[in-house]
């Protein structure tokens, strides 16, 4: 059987064949694979290809190589060729049996044989190539998969290629019926929103638009509820109490012009969070105790006018995340993958957390953790049996206490009490024991044994203390 190799480069600089490496033919005047306007495919023999010969005969490899190539580049790709289907040591040969052999013996035909059968049966030059093969894809195999990186990304405008493609104003489908179609109506805001002075929409979706209405100065909505929602991460509970509910069927703002003060500073500051934060955090109202007063309780018994500073539980992820700080086991490390077993030291950012209700750290959930399966406006703190059980028994919070009292012997190793207790009193509530509680530690220590501190460090960790903000 007679073998070609045939290269067609083509381009501005004209058309030119190559068979086995020598040219063939060129033409200046044909700057295309055919010279037929009409045809713009690659088409061997067929209409447009002018008038020569047809091709004739079995192709055994077509590569076609995208953009311009010169010559070295193209004595490169025929010499590829070349040693795999004309070199004279008869690899060529070899790869056309294998393949021969593979249609002729493999699990499609009737005369099927094993693998180590049809081994045995080929060629020694054809057997080792294949071992070689088999070996290289068994180590591609083995490797990692090389990651792709991938983006979320969306498009503004209908999908490209349909009849949806662009931007187009909808038509109102009579009872719903997409079959019935009524008048188109214009792309716009709702009146109900916007009151009778219409927002313009000059190109595209309108989405740009929609957003400069909503963070615009004259649409203080946006920013009260913003501002409401810092307040509530602060006190506990916003200004206007349901998150959720501004308008009629919510419940009126304790401070209204307060909230009105906030959403203008918030502005001015040209929507800085930040500047919020800091705004709030330095008021008088947040820097208060906790401790309420006979006026106080006289005046404001449910603290609705902020009398006194909200006492609030630490969240679920804070409290667990609290224990293993002071015990100094928290891997503050950023990053990798989310994890279920509670023991695992990292951050509870990190825990896993899923909406399909399959089974992960019920850690959260017992401390009124957020639900991924709803929207969450703003979690509730309650107070059950399951919680004390659990500081109580867990085999996860006994064990931070003993790492507790290692810390403890670590940073005070001379041995003194009172400076041990010092010390643990300074991670856990951020001051100094009182004389009655430091008369009562050493009490429990001396009847307690050698596991003293670890009991003592167990205890303190349960307190309302460690997991209040006074």
């Amino acid at each position: 059987m007679a073998f070609q190799l045939v290269t067609l480069t083509w381009g501005p600089g004209g058309t030119k064949l190559y068979r086995d490496g020598e040219l063939a033919g060129s033409s200046t005047a044909i700057a295309s694979v055919s010279s037929a306007p009409d045809v713009r495919s690659l088409n061997i023999g067929g209409a447009g290809s002018g008038g020569g010969p047809s091709f004739r005969g079995d192709l055994a490899e077509l590569r076609v190589v995208a953009g311009a190539i010169d010559d070295a580049t193209r004595g490169l790709i025929e010499a590829e060729f070349r040693a795999r289907w004309l070199d004279e040591t008869a690899v060529a040969a070899e790869s056309i049996e294998e393949t021969g052999f593979d249609l002729l013996t493999g699990s499609q035909s009737p005369f099927a044989r094993s693998a180590g059968d049809r081994d045995a049966w080929l060629g020694e030059t054809a057997r080792k190539r294949i071992d070689c093969l088999r070996a290289e894809q068994d180590s591609l195999q083995q490797k990692t998969p090389v990651e792709i990186p991938r983006a979320v990304v969306v498009q503004d405008g209908g999908v490209p290629g349909t009849r949806h493609e662009g931007f187009q104003d909808a038509a109102v489908f009579i009872r719903g019926n997409p079959a019935n179609r009524g008048h188109v109506v214009p792309r716009g805001f709702p009146r109900v929103l916007v009151g009778d002075q219409p927002l313009s929409i000059s190109a595209g979706s309108g989405r740009r638009e929609l957003a400069a209405w909503l963070a615009s100065p004259s649409h203080p909505l946006t920013a009260r509820v913003m501002v409401n929602r810092l307040w509530q991460h602060h006190f506990g509970e916003g200004i206007v109490p349901a998150e959720g509910g501004f308008g009629l069927r919510g419940e009126r703002p304790s401070h209204p012009a307060l909230l009105d003060h906030l959403a203008s500073r918030f502005i001015a500051s040209g929507w800085s969070v930040k500047a919020m934060h800091r705004l709030l955090m330095r008021s008088s109202t947040y820097r208060q105790g906790s401790a309420a007063g006979a006026a106080s309780l006289a005046v404001d018994p449910g603290n609705r006018l902020l009398s006194r500073m909200p006492r609030q539980r630490l969240e679920a992820e804070a409290i667990r995340d609290a224990m293993l700080a002071v015990s100094g086991r928290l891997d503050t490390t950023p990053g990798g993958p989310a994890f279920i077993d509670l023991a695992t030291p990292r951050r509870s950012l990190y825990i896993m957390a899923t909406r399909t209700g399959a089974k992960t750290a019920d850690f959260g959930p017992l401390f009124d953790g957020a639900n991924c399966a709803a929207i969450v406006e703003a979690r509730k703190t309650s107070t059950v049996a399951p919680q004390a059980l659990f500081l109580l028994n867990d085999p996860f919070v006994l064990d931070l206490a003993e790492s507790l009292a290692d810390r403890i012997a670590t940073d005070r190793p001379e041995g003194d009490a009172r400076a041990r207790l010092e010390r643990l009193h300074e991670l856990l509530f951020g001051r100094a024991p009182t004389d009655v509680e430091a008369a009562i530690a050493e009490r429990f220590l001396a009847d307690s044994g050698k596991d003293g501190w670890s009991r003592l460090c167990h205890l303190l960790l349960c307190s309302n203390e460690f997991i209040h903000v006074d």
